[in-house]
């Protein structure tokens, strides 16, 4: 017969921390909504995680004329499909970050951005999910260009991508951030 493989869980038994990548080149969160929702719960059940994290924005930039209330709609759709899975799924969205575009003025920030990460921190509120600022974490409107005249550089040459050093630091802040409200947490 036909076999189905939709993906492997490769453990040793041991305690640790597990990563599950689910990592899908130019997709969206409402790219994400078109998988079937009660496979996508099925598996979510099946490795019920503790955390989610979303980071999705920086392709949705792209585009001109975007609906922000399709947007939010689509984004929450998925929320509600992982949630179906693991009713108390813990979710963390992490902004687009501050990503440039070059123009007269020099480099400046992509103009759909700010939509992008109000938007988004507005869905964590609505939805109950943690929210981190990726966009923030870079400076704002003004992170392309610090990020990308940094020595060493720490932005790419196509004001998006970050270049190994920049991915490093930014796992770095995101980490710190995770392990700070981690401690706050364990203090209550």
């Amino acid at each position: 017969g036909e076999t189905r493989l939709f993906g492997i869980v490769a453990e040793n038994g041991k305690k640790g921390v597990v990563l599950d990548s689910l990592g899908i080149l130019g997709a969206t969160a409402g790219a994400l909504n078109r998988i079937n929702g009660d496979h996508l719960a099925e598996q979510v059940g099946h490795r019920a995680p503790d955390l989610v994290i979303l980071v999705f924005g920086t392709n949705k930039s792209e585009e001109k004329g975007i609906d922000i209330g399709a947007y939010k709609a689509g984004y929450k759709g998925l929320i509600e499909a992982l949630r179906k899975g693991k009713p108390d799924l813990s979710i963390l969205i992490v902004s687009p970050p501050a990503r440039g575009v070059r123009g007269a003025r020099g480099i400046t920030l992509r103009p759909n951005i700010e939509s992008l990460v109000k938007a988004q921190a507005e869905i964590a509120r609505e939805t109950g999910c943690a929210y981190w600022s990726a966009f923030d974490a870079m400076g704002g409107a003004g992170g392309p260009q610090a990020w990308f005249s940094h020595d060493p550089k720490l932005l790419g040459d196509d004001l998006t991508h970050f270049t190994r050093k920049g991915a490093i630091y930014m796992g770095k802040m995101i980490q710190a951030s995770l392990m700070r409200s981690f401690m706050e947490y364990k203090r209550r």
